[in-house]
């Protein structure tokens, strides 16, 4: 409460600076480094949202891919995407803190995954599929 009490209107500037910080801690967070949302992630996070899995706010997206292995593993592997959340979530990290961005190759190779993913839901009459 001291401390408060010290601050006062004449330490705008202050506050001001303190906000700003705390605005581009979050946005760095959230779209890292370089400033750009990972888009593939993103889909992979919609699709498994559309599932019933949403990603908590404390997770990060190792953790998140790995529940997703966990309780999706048995479908996963009748459809050949057993290790599909780890190898995207790897290449969610290199894309994101790398010096090597993936390549076109590895991008259309995780599209259509994240299409069989997708398909994998849909052809369940959207019971949610991912679930089971």
């Amino acid at each position: 409460r001291r401390l408060w009490r010290r601050f006062g209107p004449q330490d705008q500037s202050l506050w001001k600076l303190l906000w700003t910080l705390m605005l581009q801690w979050n946005r760095w967070l959230r779209l890292g480094p370089r400033g750009e949302r990972i888009e593939f992630y993103e889909r992979f996070v919609a699709i498994m949202a559309r599932n019933g899995m949403r990603r908590e706010r404390h997770q990060t997206p190792l953790e998140f891919a790995a529940d997703c292995q966990l309780q999706l593993n048995e479908l996963l592997e009748r459809n050949g995407l057993d290790t599909f959340p780890d190898d995207l979530v790897r290449l969610f990290y290199r894309e994101r803190y790398g010096k090597n961005p993936i390549s076109a190759s590895e991008s259309r190779a995780i599209e259509e995954l994240l299409t069989k993913l997708s398909t994998v839901h849909q052809q369940t009459n959207g019971r949610s599929a991912l679930r089971s």
